[in-house]
């Protein structure tokens, strides 16, 4: 990994979101810095996650996910799901408020916004898998 290059994209302010995904196989969330908008009309979304992660073989399996924008209040929230502090349960949802959207995703409580998508494409992108979905 080129560590200067993760170290200058630590100074980029972006905007700070919970990627989480729900369904047959399990829930699981990740925090993440890199989200855009596709398109506005169809409503399209994508997210960059760490293939690494637990997150990566939920939205695969269960082909959504949900964005959730952190407010700059929700610091701790932030923090759980990168896995900065980890409850006993091991299940990072113990520690936050959160509710079933319409089609199930896990909506963070107090988000400035939270967009439920269904996975249209996977695009590898090395060490990240970049998920399309509509909203």
């Amino acid at each position: 990994m080129n560590l200067e290059f993760v170290s200058a994209l630590k100074n980029a302010a972006s905007t700070v979101s919970v990627v989480t995904s729900n369904g047959g196989n399990g829930m699981a969330g990740a925090t993440i810095s890199s989200f855009c908008s596709v398109s506005a009309n169809p409503a399209i979304l994508l997210a960059c996650i760490f293939k690494k992660t637990p997150l990566d073989d939920k939205i695969k399996s269960n082909k959504k996910f949900c964005i959730n924008l952190l407010s700059e209040k929700q610091i701790d929230i932030s923090n759980i799901f990168a896995g900065r502090e980890m409850p006993a349960s091991k299940n990072k949802f113990d520690l936050v408020e959160w509710s079933a959207g319409k089609f199930n995703q896990p909506i963070i409580t107090g988000s400035v916004a939270s967009f439920e998508c269904k996975v249209s494409k996977i695009v590898d992108g090395e060490t990240h898998n970049i998920f399309i979905g509509n909203v």
